[in-house]
């Protein structure tokens, strides 16, 4: 089958320009609310592929990802319903991916739907954004080439150390990350070798960066795009003449950008996001100054599953009623649980993509902040033609190990409180994710 493909590329500025409550991870410094500054903008970069036979029949695939903390289960919906409607693009042909800035406005609710009336304004301008930006892609299409280079990035650190007998958010410089950057270069043709394979310097569309580190640099009441935004800012500066960078966010739920005083994560400012993000555009140069190999396009492919993963108990209404009387976190997961009781169920699904677009460009993508572990497995399993990430197609929770919720802490256990989860999954998990990604990955299960 004779096939053409081509890319449209656009970005798109999603900053609002009113009053907005930022995602509250940092309480202490956010304390006073909403917030009209803007220390670094915020954008949503969208990658539209389409494929073409000889016979004129036309398919889609559309990476977006955007300066927001991760897309909601709702609002994945919508955005594609809406995109099947204008253009005729299948679902699942398009990864919604937030780079998981923690510095971003919400997004829509996490717990139930009924909750997104107090952030409609902005989930209005960022869909109507969204929109946006497939359109400008659409208009830009033509034809590319397809490179790929690895490197290294140091800048992620893993964050789970005992402290005083208790799994703690602090850093263990012990316990290795994943450092692997993975660049994507789209060319136009005309920067293409004689010979069909190592590229000459040319005309370059887009680029796609993968690397996998938690954006929370900074925790001041103000908008920022993260060391993720800042990176792409900067490389697109460069690279001029329109190109687009495009950060796709990793399996990162463990590891924590390298915010280091002593043996303690400090609070960084927009200085840190600065320094971090240049760091991380530096590391994408010397690949980009580098021979990059040429990676042929595939005909496309997109396979979904869903795993449903178990939870350790169900919390009895006598357990809820007797919780609402604590003064922590389990105040508010009982009030969560007995005001959506829908959410009281034996397991939650987790939402596994997979797109296959080029050699060595194959996407498996998952709905959970999913750790490091998880990623590391499908590199082991598949090399360099898959590239795993997380914060994509909605959202469930912390997606831990099972050695992870043995030992509790933050992401094995106090997470799941907080996000009104019946109760920590079983361990089984673990073997259910990794079974089911290649099982997905594999063809063997659509």
């Amino acid at each position: 089958m004779s096939l053409s493909t081509m890319l449209g590329a656009a970005k798109v500025n999603i900053t609002p320009d009113f009053p907005v409550e930022l995602q509250p991870f940092h309480p202490r410094l956010r304390a006073d609310g909403q917030t009209s500054v803007v220390n670094r903008p915020l954008h949503v970069r969208t990658l539209v592929f389409r494929q073409q036979t000889a016979e004129g029949d036309r398919r889609y695939g559309v990476l977006i990802s955007a300066d927001i903390i991760y897309f909601v289960d709702q609002r994945v919906h919508s955005l594609r319903r809406k995109m099947a409607e204008r253009w005729g693009i299948e679902g699942n042909a398009v990864l919604f991916q937030g780079t998981h800035t923690h510095s971003a406005p919400f997004p829509g609710s996490r717990v139930d739907a009924s909750e997104d009336e107090a952030y409609m304004d902005y989930i209005e301008l960022l869909e109507a954004r969204i929109m946006e930006s497939v359109e400008q892609a659409m208009a830009n299409l033509e034809p590319v080439v397809l490179e790929r280079g690895t490197g290294t990035c140091g800048i992620g650190t893993y964050r789970r150390r005992i402290v005083d007998g208790s799994w703690t958010m602090n850093p263990d410089l012990t316990v290795p990350v994943d450092q692997e950057l993975i660049v994507l270069r789209f060319r136009r043709p005309d920067g293409i070798g004689a010979d069909g394979g190592t590229a000459s310097p040319g005309s370059v569309k887009a680029l796609l960066v993968n690397f996998a580190c938690h954006p929370t640099t900074t925790c001041d009441n103000a908008i920022s795009s993260d060391f993720p935004g800042a990176a792409m800012d900067e490389l697109e500066q460069e690279l001029g003449g329109g190109a687009v960078s495009f950060f796709l966010q990793g399996c990162c739920g463990d590891v924590k950008v390298a915010t280091l005083r002593g043996d303690r994560y400090y609070d960084g400012n927009e200085e840190d996001v600065a320094r971090f993000g240049h760091e991380l555009a530096a590391q994408v140069r010397v690949v980009l100054e580098a021979p990059m190999e040429h990676r042929a396009f595939v005909p496309f492919r997109f396979r979904h599953k869903r795993v449903q993963l178990p939870f350790q108990s169900l919390p009895s209404p006598e357990e809820l009623l007797e919780a609402l009387k604590a003064t922590n976190i389990r105040e508010e997961w009982a009030g969560i649980l007995l005001g959506f009781p829908h959410l009281l169920r034996e397991a939650d699904p987790l939402e596994i993509h997979y797109y296959e677009l080029g050699e060595s460009f194959s996407i498996v993508a998952m709905n959970g902040e999913v750790v490091g572990e998880y990623g590391r497995f499908i590199k082991t399993q598949y090399g360099e033609r898959v590239l795993p990430v997380g914060y994509s197609n909605g959202h469930t929770t912390y997606i831990p190990t099972a050695r992870q919720l043995a030992e509790g802490g933050y992401e094995g256990d106090y997470v799941f409180y907080r996000h009104g989860k019946p109760s920590p999954y079983a361990p089984s998990i673990e073997r259910m994710i990794k079974e089911g990604m290649v099982e997905l990955i594999d063809g063997r299960q659509n």
